[in-house]
């Protein structure tokens, strides 16, 4: 672990007006000009976590106890542990770190800004390094992802924020599709990894649809939709059981940071990871897109609703156990499903 001192960072600007690229390693510079801001950093591992101490700064973390008197904020190692803890499980689920993606592969660290957020949580795709940060003379190029420094008592026994944006950075390695109802819903059951995974709330989720009305409203018109957990409820064979070198391990204030021993639903999400980036690389070369660089708007298509559910589709159909909730889903034709996709 290392403590670094920021003499001058302010509030994090990614418009595309502030970056340049760096040409010899195919990273953004950001070249905007900060006030005082950001003059902390706190790094483990691979993850930097960038932060204020500054007493009028609006990005100074709203909790500043220190209970190891160690002259950083508890809430700063707890994002850290939780950051490294979450990356530990998803290693041990066979998930590829974004880092180690081709789309990646030029970036050297993942950055997680603490500042003043309307949200809890933002993962950006774009790798970027920033010029005005003195304390690190060359910053290494940085997958960057944002954090409240608000969220009241974090972690606390509920808070997984940073398990939830870290995973969107494995979303983004595996593949361009960003549209919503994937992303969320996805990177909410990654939050299973630290979070007890069944509960009295998975237990009342909503029946998978059964019809392609009920498709579009349960899932496609919701970002926070049940097609994973439901599915990993109603099939509990898909389980991945956490060894104890990472269930004993805990938060500054002695709280352990898994709550559970068992992940459901690991070897499917993997297998769906992989084949959306097939489907991504594929769709690359037939639109003649760069492979990591498409467009925004191109990237949430309704086309690619079709192209996500099909995937999720073909790997219901390929799991061992005939789950009669599924089969609904199981047969909807590419005929019906189009609508869905304009």
């Amino acid at each position: 672990m290392k403590l670094f001192t920021l003499s001058s960072l302010s509030m994090l600007a990614f418009s595309a007006s502030s970056y340049s690229l760096a040409a010899d390693e195919d990273c953004a510079i950001n070249r905007t000009k900060w006030s005082a801001g950001f003059n902390k950093v706190y790094q483990l591992d691979e993850f930097y976590v960038y932060y204020s101490d500054l007493p009028n700064n609006p990005n100074t973390p709203v909790d500043t106890r220190d209970i190891n008197k160690n002259k950083v904020p508890d809430v700063i190692e707890n994002i850290a542990i939780q950051a490294q803890a979450s990356r530990d499980a998803f290693s041990l689920a066979g998930l590829r770190h974004p880092l180690k993606s081709p789309r990646y592969q030029h970036v050297k660290a993942i950055a997680i800004y603490v500042q003043k957020l309307s949200g809890n949580g933002i993962a950006y795709e774009v790798a970027a390094k920033h010029s005005a940060i003195p304390a690190i003379k060359n910053m290494p190029c940085s997958l960057p992802m944002s954090i409240s420094n608000s969220i009241p008592d974090f972690p606390g026994a509920y808070w997984t924020t940073v398990t939830h944006e870290l995973f969107h950075l494995y979303q983004y390695g595996y593949s361009q599709f960003k549209n919503k109802w994937y992303l969320e819903s996805m990177a909410n059951w990654a939050e299973r990894a630290l979070r007890v995974d069944i509960n009295t709330q998975t237990q009342r989720l909503e029946a998978l649809p059964q019809n392609t009305k009920q498709l579009q409203k349960q899932i496609f018109d919701k970002d926070y939709n049940p097609m994973w957990r439901r599915l990993f409820y109603i099939d509990q064979s898909d389980v991945l059981k956490l060894p104890v070198q990472l269930t004993s391990r805990k938060y500054i204030n002695g709280e352990a940071v898994f709550k559970d021993q068992v992940w459901y639903g690991t070897g499917f999400a993997l297998k769906f990871l992989q084949d959306l980036e097939r489907s991504s690389n594929a769709i690359s070369k037939q639109l003649k897109w760069p492979a990591y660089e498409w467009k925004e708007p191109n990237q949430k298509l309704n086309e690619w609703n079709c192209t996500i559910f099909q995937i999720y589709q073909k790997n219901l159909q390929a799991m061992p156990v005939d789950l009669k909730e599924t089969a609904a889903m199981r047969k909807i034709s590419k005929r019906e499903l189009k609508p869905l996709c304009q």
